[in-house]
Order: structure tokens, then C-alpha cells, then sequence
């Protein structure tokens, strides 16, 4: 419970305990009790029941009820009416009968007043408590002010009529139709006026006189003056001429005198405190101005919307920001116009969170789009705190909006970002998993062949079918290595391309001859069809276009269980007309869901397609960025589940990109580890550092007639390459105490001419750009491929 409810609940109970008792004391019949102090003036029946509903009426004052309402202000008029007709009953010398309405008084007054009749200065200060109650319970400044100077002229009278009691003084007003009040009387009346003060301690007369400023010191400083100066010189001069001190006239001149000098001195020492604190007051109003002259400064200057408000959300003042901002005018945009800059579908968001800032009174927070001058909507961060009565109501409201587009525009960059490497990962780590079975497959494959063919007893046919098997397998392991370097390489902007002339006809059916017996095998027919104006010859990179070819048949043929794939092939638009080629089958399609990754590297079309067909997902967004690396490109013509699919190739032809000789694709694809060429005659060196790689090249060249020596490393290659005439060098790239670059390096700066071929397991274009600066005449990439590599030593040792 607060302190100023404290004190208006002991107000309440110490007036309601006294009126009580007097009651009790008439109905009992003992004077005792309604006088307190035996002898003493007793307290009227009337005047305990004022007390106790004024007692009541104090503690309803601040409750906001319909039916507190209701009894306060029956209890009111209850009040003010018994004061009213007892008055009246003096100054018309009437009886009403309401004096012995409760009970009848035995006694009688001095000065011939009634019996049972509260006297005049009681009546009247009743009548100033049912007013005063009555104004405190309104809201306004000045109703609280009124109630406030109202009660305390009861506080006044109650504590004169006090402390005459307390120094003997039989009539301290100088009247004889002036009656003391009782005792307990005056001390109901002080409690009364104590409690109504505190009804509201921090506004009107109590608002100054609780100030901790020099003002309120001053205020406080009269108030005592006034209730004790005037009062103290007044029953000195009484107490005086009563007991003989001095005569009557000199009392007067004392009362007159004494407080008008004490008065004055009084009003002096406040008047200084006063001076000080209005002194202060403008140094702080000075101060106030610079510092609202500095905040306005740099509100203007910054990049916030201000406004202000009422408490109801209508706009008050003018704000140049806001006009700037939004273009409307101060007639269009105060009261409620502010909701028309607000984007429709913002404004019920803006106007609850309003409503929830007012309901509880706290700082007003929302985000929302604002229309701009030049017509454009753009998010702006909403802040508005309020500003409050004195009684705690809200006066206004003053906030600013702060333009957060590029903010919120830049979050929700990083959220896509972040989303988008989230699924990045997903799929990398999807991947990784698919490769390593892809991988793991062939690999487990050739290990474990491997390991059969270490058996000492074989059947006819199983070392045939075993090395079969390890051969399939490596080259299957090979190309999907193949892939992701060519994936890299494209990614890096580092792929190669091989421009020629060539017939793109013979092309596709150079690979649909090596296609088709996958086909065979799944009973799939492959049909190939041209239009009359398909090109002879175009240029492009033949080997790219194989190797997108096998990628879209072969992605073909793994979706289909039966039917056709048919292969159509037209020319392209355009000055130099390219190729189309457009591959349709009758596999199991593709759902619209699956189509918008379709192209996305490591990407199929869900979980259950990697289980039941295999695959890295590589094959076509290899194909798609190839193709695009040739400046043609893929795309999906049409798709749909259980009917098929068809994809088309679009290859320009690029004359200006041509060099060298016609290369046509007439001869068949050479399969790995085919050749025909005989190397007898021919001595060659081997340089590497693995003994397997060694022993596998010296055997397989020996097959072929060479004459074969090899090194364990570029420097004992070094020093037998000078030290010995070989026909050409196999030197691996990567190997201890001195590699491949450096050895030959060495060989070329001793002045040796021997054609050297570097053999590396990588097929980067930087790898190969740097064998050739150090001086090697050509390369081949692990694994090697055994036919390439002797049509490569046939032509470089210049053997026919």
C-alpha cells in the first residue's frame, strides 16, 4: 500500500472511530463518552454522524465504480444537507427538528443556542468537507487546487479551535456567536482534512507544498505562518486582557502590531527564497532552450521521421521530416491523416500495436512501410514514447520513424545467403555421401577381382572374366573422376577447348554406335533422325560435344526401362548455322518439383532415384555447363511422370574460333588400352617413384617391342638421362628428393633434347601449362590410358 493511501486510511478511521463513539455515548446515555473530557463540551448526535458518512466518503473518493459513485455522492448531499438546514435553522431562527432527530440533548448551550443543534462554524466546515471531497474526485488541475485551498480553511479552523483548548482561550475568533467546537470535534475535522490532502499529495496545494524546490520551501514556510503567527499573537493578546495583564485597547494594538510585523517578516524570508528560486528557474529555463535548441538541431539534422501526437493518436504539430518523407501536407496528414502514408497492408499491424501502447502505457513500437514522396514504399521503424500528466494520465505522444528498407533489404539477403548455404550443404553433404558409394562400388570391385586373381587355381575363362571386370570397373572409376575435375575446371573458368572443323552428323552416330549396346541390353531402340537442312560441317569442340552426348543419352537411357530414345538433329539459326540436337525418350519423366533443381550440380531428382538408378547427380549440370562453355546451351522442352522426357542441345557454330587442319570425326572412339603401333626399336625411361607404376609401364611397353629402364627419382633420372641415349623419357610429376619439374628443367638447361612426356595425376590446365614451360613435350593424366600413351611415344620418338 502506497504511504498517501496509508495516511487517507487512517484519516478515514481515527474520524469514523470518534463519530462512533459519540454515538454510542448518546444512545448509552453517557456524556462521558460524547464529551471525551468530563466537563468538556460534548460532541452533537448530527455532528458523530456527519463524521462517520464523511469518514465513508473519504474512502470512496478514488474508487472509480459505478455504485461507489452512487453512495459518494448520496453521502455527500446526506452532508451537506444536514449543514445546510442547521444554518439555515440559525439564520432564520426556524426549527426544523433535525437537531433531536437522533437523539435528544439534555443540555444546553451557552449563549442560548438549542439544544442538540451542531454549532455554526461545525455546519459550516461540514459543508466545506462535502464540497471538497466532491472536487477531488475530478481529474482537472484547478478542481484539485479548489478542493485543496477548501479543505485546508477547515484544517485552519479545527486547529485554532485546537490549540485554544490547549492555552484556555474560551472564544480565540473574538464573537460572542462564535461556539467552541468540541475537543473531538476539532481533531475529527484535522484527520478529515489530513485525509482529503492526501487524496492527491503530488497535485495542487499539496503538489507545492511537498516541492523540493526553494519555492516549495517558501510555500511551506507562509502555510505555517499563516495557521500559527496570526492565531499565537491573537491568544497572547487574549490570554493577556483576560487575566488582567493589560487593558483591552493595548490587546487590540498588540494583535494588530505583532502580526503585521511578523507577517512582514515572514513574507520577507520567503520572498528572498522565492527571488533565489526564480533566479534559478530562468538560469534553468535558459539552459532548457540551449539544450532543446541543441536536440532540435540535431533531430533535423539526422535521418528521422518526427512526430507528436495526443493521447488519442491525432496528430498535433506540424513536422517538416515527416512532409519531407512522405509528401503529405500538415492539413492532410494531422488528426488521423498519418494512416493514409501507411501501406494498407500495414495499418491494422500499426494501429494494434498503438492500441497496446496506450492500453498499458508503454513506449509504442511497430514496423511498417511509408509511401514516399516520390511514391515508392519503404520500411521505416516506428518509436514513440509518452509524456504524462501530473495525475499520470498521458498528455502526448512523441516519437520518430526511422527509414530501415536498406537494413531490412540487407537481413533479408543474408537470411536468403544463409538459406541458400544451408541447402548448399545439404546437398554437398547428400553428395559426398553418393560419391563415396560411387566411388566405394568400382573400387570394392577392382580389389576385390584383384584378390581372385591371386588364387593359384582358376577356371578356364576366369582370368579373361576377372580382368574384364577390374578393367570395366577402373574405367568407370575413371570417368567419374574425369567429371569432377572437368566440373572444377569449368567452375574455375580453367576448361579447355579444342575448336575444328568436323561433320556433326558422323559425330552422333560415332556415339550412338558406342551407346547402343547399353540400349540393346535394356531392349530401349535408339532412333536417329535429320532434317534437310542440318550442316555438313560446323565448328565447335568435338570431344566436348562426345562428351555432353554421353552425358544427356546416357542420363536418358538410365530413365528408361522400354520404348525409344529418338535423336533429332536440325540446324540452328543464325549466320552460321549450328547444331540442334533434341533427345526425347519414354522413361518415367520428371514432376514440376524435380525440374527447377534439374540442372543443379549434385542434384537428382529425390533420395529414392539415387537408390534405385545410381548416379553422382553430375551428368546434367556437367552437360548444361559445357555446352554453355561452347556459348550454346540445354534446356527441358517438356516432361511429365510416366510419358518421358525431352531435352534439347543448342551448339552454335563458331568459325572464328577455327584453327589447324579439318579434323574429322570419321574413325571410330579409341577404347583404352587399345593400340596397334609397334615400338621396337625404341629405348625409353622410366622415371617414377612408385615401383607398381614402374614395373606396369616397363611390362606393358616391352609387350609392345620397347627396350625399357626407369629411375626412382628425377635425380637418378637426371643422371642417367646424361649418362645414357634414350628415345624418350616418361617422367612423373610429383616425386621425392627431385620431381618431374625439376628434372626436367635440369635435363634442358645440360642441353638435352630427348622428348619427354610427364606423366601426373592431375589434369589441370595450370599442371599442363607448367610441364610444357619447364620443357616437356607433352602429358597424359593418371590413369593412363596405354593406347594414347604409345601413339603418343610413336609420334614424339618420330617412329613409324
Amino acid at each position: 500500500m502506497k504511504r498517501e493511501d496509508s495516511i487517507n486510511l487512517a484519516a478515514a478511521g481515527l474520524t469514523a472511530f470518534i463519530g462512533l463513539t459519540v454515538l454510542i455515548g448518546w444512545a448509552l446515555g453517557s456524556m462521558t463518552l460524547t464529551a471525551v473530557i468530563p466537563g468538556a463540551i460534548s460532541m452533537k448526535s448530527n455532528s458523530a454522524f456527519c463524521f462517520v458518512v464523511s469518514a465513508i466518503c473519504l474512502r470512496l473518493a478514488k474508487r472509480r465504480s459505478a455504485w461507489t459513485k452512487v453512495c459518494l455522492g448520496v453521502g455527500l448531499l446526506v452532508i451537506a444537507t444536514i449543514a445546510t438546514l442547521t444554518l439555515v435553522e440559525y439564520l432564520a431562527g426556524y426549527d426544523f427538528g433535525i437537531d433531536t432527530l437522533l437523539f435528544s440533548d439534555p443540555t444546553a448551550v451557552a449563549a442560548g443556542f438549542p439544544a442538540g443543534r451542531m454549532a455554526p462554524i461545525t455546519a459550516v466546515a461540514f459543508i466545506l468537507i462535502s464540497v471538497s471531497i466532491g472536487l477531488s474526485r475530478l481529474r482537472h488541475e484547478s478542481a484539485t487546487l479548489a478542493a485543496h485551498v477548501t479543505i485546508i480553511i477547515v484544517l485552519f479552523v479545527a486547529f485554532q479551535s485546537f490549540i485554544s483548548y490547549l492555552i484556555g482561550v474560551s472564544n480565540p475568533f473574538g464573537s460572542a456567536y462564535y461556539t467552541r467546537m468540541a475537543i473531538h470535534t476539532s481533531i475529527a475535522f484535522l484527520s478529515l482534512s489530513v485525509g482529503v490532502l492526501f487524496l492527491h499529495p503530488k497535485r495542487g496545494v499539496m503538489g507545492s507544498l511537498t516541492s523540493k524546490t526553494s519555492a516549495g520551501r517558501a510555500t511551506r514556510m507562509m502555510l505555517i505562518a499563516s495557521l500559527i503567527v496570526p492565531f499565537t499573537v491573537r491568544m497572547g493578546a487574549l490570554f493577556g486582557a483576560e487575566h488582567g495583564l493589560f487593558d483591552q485597547d493595548f490587546s487590540q494594538l498588540l494583535q494588530v502590531v505583532g502580526i503585521t510585523g511578523l507577517m512582514t517578516v515572514i513574507v520577507v524570508l520567503a520572498g528572498r527564497q522565492l527571488l533565489a528560486a526564480g533566479a534559478l528557474q530562468n538560469e534553468s529555463l535558459k539552459t532548457l532552450r540551449i539544450s532543446e535548441e541543441k536536440f532540435k538541431a540535431l533531430v533535423s539534422a539526422s535521418a528521422q521521421i518526427q512526430w507528436s501526437t495526443d493521447e488519442a493518436g491525432n496528430v498535433i504539430d506540424d513536422s517538416s521530416s515527416w512532409r519531407e518523407f512522405t509528401g503529405q501536407s500538415f492539413d492532410e496528414w494531422k488528426g488521423r491523416g498519418w494512416l493514409n502514408a501507411i501501406h494498407p497492408d500495414d495499418r491494422a499491424a500499426a494501429l494494434a500495436a498503438w492500441a497496446l501502447a496506450t492500453d498499458t502505457k508503454t513506449p509504442y513500437r511497430a514496423e511498417y512501410r511509408l509511401r514516399t514522396r516520390k511514391g515508392e514504399w519503404r520500411w521505416t521503424s516506428a518509436r514513440g514514447v509518452p509524456l504524462y500528466n501530473a495525475d499520470g494520465s498521458i498528455k502526448i505522444w512523441v516519437g520518430m520513424n526511422e527509414d530501415i528498407e536498406d537494413k531490412k533489404s540487407a537481413l533479408e539477403d543474408i537470411k536468403r545467403s544463409r538459406l541458400e548455404a544451408e541447402k548448399a550443404n545439404r546437398l554437398k553433404s547428400a553428395f559426398l555421401a553418393n560419391m563415396s558409394h560411387e566411388i566405394r562400388t568400382p573400387l570394392g570391385a577392382m580389389i576385390g577381382f584383384n584378390d581372385l586373381l591371386k588364387e593359384k587355381r582358376l577356371e578356364p575363362g576366369e582370368l579373361s572374366e576377372y580382368v574384364e571386370t577390374i578393367s570395366r570397373n577402373g574405367s568407370q572409376l575413371t570417368l567419374l573422376i574425369n567429371d569432377i575435375l572437368d566440373l572444377s575446371k569449368i567452375k574455375a573458368g580453367e576448361i579447355s577447348l579444342n575448336y575444328s572443323l568436323f561433320r556433326p552428323e558422323v559425330l552422333v552416330n560415332e556415339v550412338l554406335s558406342y551407346m547402343r549396346s547399353g540400349a540393346d541390353a535394356k531392349k530401349v531402340k535408339v532412333l536417329l533422325e535429320t532434317s534437310d537442312d542440318l550442316p555438313e560441317l560446323i565448328v565447335s569442340d568435338p570431344a566436348r560435344i562426345k562428351q555432353i552426348l554421353v552425358k544427356t543419352f546416357g542420363n536418358a537411357l538410365k530413365f528408361t526401362e522400354s520404348g525409344h530414345i529418338r535423336v533429332y538433329l536440325t540446324a540452328t539459326s543464325g549466320p552460321a548455322p549450328g547444331l540442334d540436337i533434341q533427345i526425347s525418350d519414354t522413361g518415367i519423366g520428371i514432376d514440376l518439383d524435380a525440374q527447377k533443381t534439374l540442372f543443379e550440380t549434385f542434384v537428382q531428382a529425390d533420395g529414392s532415384m539415387t537408390r534405385k538408378f545410381g548416379g553422382t547427380g553430375l551428368g546434367l549440370a556437367l552437360a548444361r555447363r559445357l555446352v554453355r562453355a561452347l556459348g550454346g546451351d540445354i534446356t527441358l522442352v517438356r516432361s511429365s511422370v510416366g510419358t518421358g522426357t525431352t531435352f534439347k542441345i543448342s551448339i552454335p557454330s563458331r568459325p572464328e574460333k577455327i584453327r589447324g587442319r579439318l579434323e574429322s570425326s570419321d574413325k571410330p572412339i579409341a577404347v583404352a588400352g587399345e593400340s596397334s603401333v609397334d615400338l621396337r626399336g625404341l629405348r625409353l625411361l622410366i622415371v617414377d617413384d612408385s615401383k607398381d607404376n614402374r614395373e606396369l609401364l616397363s611390362r606393358y611397353l616391352s609387350k609392345r617391342g620397347a627396350v625399357t629402364e626407369s629411375a626412382e627419382n628425377g635425380l637418378v633420372g637426371v643422371q642417367k638421362a646424361l649418362s645414357n641415349s634414350y628415345d624418350l623419357i616418361l617422367m612423373d610429376i610429383q616425386m621425392p628428393v627431385m620431381d618431374g619439374y625439376a628434372a626436367t628443367q635440369r635435363l634442358r638447361s645440360e642441353g638435352s633434347v630427348v622428348p619427354i612426356i610427364a606423366i601426373t595425376a592431375h589434369a589441370l590446365d595450370e599442371v599442363q601449362e607448367r610441364c610444357e614451360a619447364v620443357g616437356c613435350n607433352d602429358n597424359l593424366a593418371k590413369p593412363i590410358d596405354f593406347g594414347v600413351l604409345v601413339d603418343k611415344i610413336s609420334r614424339l620418338a618420330g617412329h613409324s
